[in-house]
């Protein structure tokens, strides 16, 4: 008896996930060419979230729909510091990532951040550090960097947020 019941509610279950599946698929046949690549986006950037969530990757800023993680990839070249980082833009809105407040090694430094990310969209750029009026002239002379990143509404040109100053140990990182 016991064996017929588990078989029944486990055949209900099964009949419950199939409908809704087959609900799911009917969804998307109704759903415009903008619609369903809207719907991608928010399934591919989800899968990116849990892949960095799982590497433990850093996030530099999580605010309004935005992240920004830091990749650990960073290269110097001609006064130029980059660090490399993927943008995820799950807001209903254009944004950009600027850089702000930017001190390296206490040497006060210009910086600049990503293009404009469109909503749903993702972007992997840089966050470039511009040391060339200072005394470092390589990567080994870096031991600090501080700077606050901006989310950035591209269309109405307006800050929407800022983060708290980040500090980044160089030789640590």
């Amino acid at each position: 008896m016991k064996n017929t019941i588990v078989s029944a509610l486990a055949a209900a279950i099964l009949a419950a996930v199939l409908i809704s599946c087959f609900a799911r698929a009917a969804d998307y046949q109704s759903m415009t060419d903008e619609e369903l690549l809207a719907e991608a986006n928010a399934i591919r950037n989800e899968q990116l979230e849990r892949r960095f969530a799982l590497e433990d990757k850093t996030i530099l800023l999580d605010q309004d729909g935005a992240q920004v993680y830091l990749t650990g990839d960073r290269r110097f070249s001609h006064g130029i510091y980059c660090l490399e980082v993927v943008v995820i833009n799950n807001s209903d809105y254009a944004i950009q990532i600027l850089i702000d407040n930017v001190s390296v090694n206490g040497w006060q430094c210009g910086g600049t951040g990503t293009t404009k990310i469109e909503p749903g969209n993702r972007l992997m750029g840089e966050l470039r550090f511009n040391v060339t009026k200072t005394d470092i002239i390589s990567e080994e002379d870096l031991s600090d960097l501080h700077f606050a990143l901006v989310l950035y509404d591209s269309v109405n040109h307006e800050r929407i947020s800022i983060t708290e100053p980040i500090t980044m140990f160089i030789s640590e990182s």
